[in-house]
């Protein structure tokens, strides 16, 4: 079984959806894929939760999960610290294979994205916001992914960003795989 290290920015609606999703499929992610997440930080505005160890277990992450529902912030809660340094969250956090996740709605989360991304770590971004602060970020974020489709690298990108869009749903994957059927997009419609 391959253990792959998650450290999760924003732990809101997103973020906790993400948390309880994981924590429920894990069985289906061991048996069909072989592999099991293990979130080694969850990282609000001003706290977090970290481990050090083979991940924070599932009691503790739903706890976080039902702490949040309740408004509260991850420094004080009672496993939790003040934080106000996503990239030192990332270097302690982090090790190879890491995926860090934004489910934040803020681009304050950028040097942390772009440290990951300097020590080959992954990035998945439901966070729109660093793909629109300015074209350097842009260009340092999108370089390193693909959205897939005909132009995909076969490599395995280090950054997905699909979920920016569609509520948080897979939609560019989906609209991909309808235009490879020959299926063509005629409209897409949206809130912008």
């Amino acid at each position: 079984m391959q253990s792959i290290p998650v450290i999760l920015l924003g732990a809101g609606g997103v973020g906790s959806a993400l948390i309880k999703q994981i924590v429920a499929n894990r069985a289906l992610h061991a048996a069909e894929y072989g592999v099991e997440f293990t979130l080694q930080a969850v990282c609000d505005r001003d706290g977090a939760v970290i481990t050090l160890d083979a991940g924070l277990d599932d009691p503790t992450l739903l706890d976080i999960v039902d702490y949040k529902t309740r408004k509260g912030r991850l420094a004080a809660y009672g496993q939790g610290g003040p934080q106000s340094d996503l990239v030192g969250i990332v270097d302690i956090a982090g090790r190879t294979g890491a995926i860090v996740v934004d489910c934040t709605a803020t681009e304050a989360t950028v040097p942390a994205l772009l440290y990951a991304l300097d020590r080959k770590y992954r990035v998945v971004l439901s966070n729109k916001k660093p793909l629109t602060m300015d074209q350097e970020v842009y260009d340092r974020l999108t370089r390193a992914g693909a959205t897939g489709g005909k132009r995909s690298t076969p490599r395995q990108p280090l950054t997905r960003w699909e979920t920016t869009c569609g509520a948080g749903l897979p939609v560019i994957v989906a609209l991909n795989r309808l235009v490879a059927a020959g299926d063509p997009v005629t409209r897409i419609a949206g809130a912008f």
